[in-house]
């Protein structure tokens, strides 16, 4: 969940393209995000940790350091490029609509499957090899979140 304020910053940035009057009042907000996000990035045995905690530039006390306040970080400063890329596809860009076309790339041009045969159907054995995976998956994921 910690890895969302990347993701706002991300979405903020692609609506200055995509809407260019509001990129005179979120650049400037999203500038001085960026600063104090790596501002507060001294945490950590190594002293480059990010915290997720930056309003002030300082972590505030509190000591999050994972990749999602690593990542947010990360994008918080590369969306400061954006105005060095394309903006996003949309219905009146040329490359942002689909015709709905039934091939699907496959380039036959037929819109339907052919039906399965019994040399494509899956047979019970790779079926129960299959549920014996995501058992022993689940099982594993259960033991390991219980702390042992």
């Amino acid at each position: 969940m910690l890895y969302f304020k990347g993701v706002a910053h991300r979405w903020l940035a692609a609506v200055t393209q995509v809407a260019p009057y509001t990129a005179a009042k979120i650049l400037p907000v999203l500038k001085t995000s960026a600063s104090a996000a790596v501002k507060q990035c001294k945490g950590g045995p190594n002293g480059r940790f990010c915290g997720f905690y930056w309003a002030d530039g300082e972590s505030g006390g509190e000591i999050t350091t994972g990749a999602g306040e690593q990542m947010n970080v990360l994008s918080a400063v590369s969306n400061l490029l954006i105005a060095e890329i394309p903006s996003p596809a949309t219905s009146g860009s040329p490359t942002g609509t689909s015709n709905g076309g039934g091939g699907g790339g496959g380039g036959g041009g037929s819109t339907t499957n052919p039906p399965a045969t019994e040399s494509t159907k899956p047979s019970m054995a790779s079926r129960s090899e299959v549920g014996m995976f995501v058992a022993a998956v689940a099982g594993f994921g259960m033991y390991w979140l219980s702390g042992y």
